[in-house]
């Protein structure tokens, strides 16, 4: 089973732990799409709070994870390709420095392992 809560059987403290995830799940989506909410308001209503924008991404957001295939398991391998990549590439801040600096020039540079590339 892939569900590990459905190895717990029938009862009731299967049920009171499916209602806990339930519960947890109704507070923190809201939590997780903010940054979603932000980006695409900024983009299609001029950043001004829009309902029906909230609402049509919501809707897309749970199509796709009822209709795709899988979805978990390409989540899974998503999240792994995202933090390889960050574990791998300096992050910079705002101000372009990363850790790294060119002969003093203050200016960033990307490292990815030993090598680096100035950008």
């Amino acid at each position: 089973m892939d569900i590990i809560t459905a190895n717990l059987g029938a009862g009731l403290i299967s049920t009171i732990v499916q209602l806990g995830l339930c519960i947890n799940l109704f507070f923190t989506f809201p939590l997780m799409m903010n940054p979603v909410f932000e980006i695409v308001e900024r983009r299609f209503s001029g950043g001004m709070y829009s309902a029906w924008l909230r609402w049509l991404l919501v809707l897309a957001v749970t199509l796709v994870a009822l209709f795709v295939p899988n979805f978990t398991d390409f989540l899974l391998h998503l999240r792994v390709c995202v933090t390889c990549f960050v574990s791998f590439a300096g992050v910079q801040g705002r101000d372009g420095e990363s850790g790294h600096s060119d002969s003093g020039t203050g200016r960033g540079s990307c490292c990815v392992g030993n090598l680096e590339f100035p950008e």
